[in-house]
């Protein structure tokens, strides 16, 4: 996500650094954790409400970014390694998914100016998981970018198509499993002069 931060075009309010909307100098305080804890808890007792209640605090004291980045992601990392241990988790990874994606889009479909930046963000065709890219996407939506997202598992000839259309500036991609990092290299997008993140 910090990549995304320090992309050309984002927000000069924000130049990549560490540093919170809130002024804190310290990155996680007890307060981000204790939501971090709350998220977690909101996502084994499948209560969703809870879970975007979590998540609306985070934005409204640290921001976006920091939300996702000190909350959300360590959440679903644990999530990860825990269903590897124990396969009955994978409902509650299921339900992280299905409760956060549609809050994740909802932060892309900000008014944007037709002079912003922007962004066109996917995961490549043989990748599932998508939380990832999606929560990129959101921070670069609050960055100031326009953000067309093409969600997961994108054929290289269909981004390639977008961008040729679009012209995008920046182009995200999110590949999560070793297959699809060596699918991207493999069958790399043409970026017509679009950085790649």
């Amino acid at each position: 996500l910090g990549l995304v931060r320090a992309a050309p075009g984002a927000d000069d309010t924000i130049d990549g650094t560490s540093e919170r909307p809130d002024g804190a100098a310290e990155r996680v305080d007890s307060a981000t954790v204790s939501l971090r804890e709350g998220l977690a808890h909101a996502i084994r007792d499948f209560d969703a409400s809870a879970a975007e209640d979590v998540l609306d605090t985070g934005i409204a004291r640290i921001g976006v970014a920091f939300t996702l980045e000190d909350i959300v992601m360590p959440v679903l990392r644990d999530l990860g390694v825990g269903w590897e241990e124990d396969p009955s988790l994978i409902a509650s990874e299921h339900f992280a998914t299905n409760t956060l994606r549609p809050r994740l889009h909802r932060l892309l479909s900000g008014a944007r100016s037709a002079s912003a930046p922007t962004c066109i963000a996917a995961a490549p065709e043989p990748e599932d998981h998508e939380l990832g890219v999606l929560a990129a996407a959101a921070v670069a939506a609050d960055l100031g970018f326009r953000v067309t997202y093409l969600g997961s598992r994108t054929p290289t000839v269909a981004l390639d198509r977008s961008i040729a259309t679009l012209r995008p500036d920046v182009v995200l991609i999110g590949a999560m499993t070793a297959r699809a990092g060596k699918y991207l290299c493999a069958h790399p997008p043409t970026l017509d002069g679009a950085r790649l993140i």
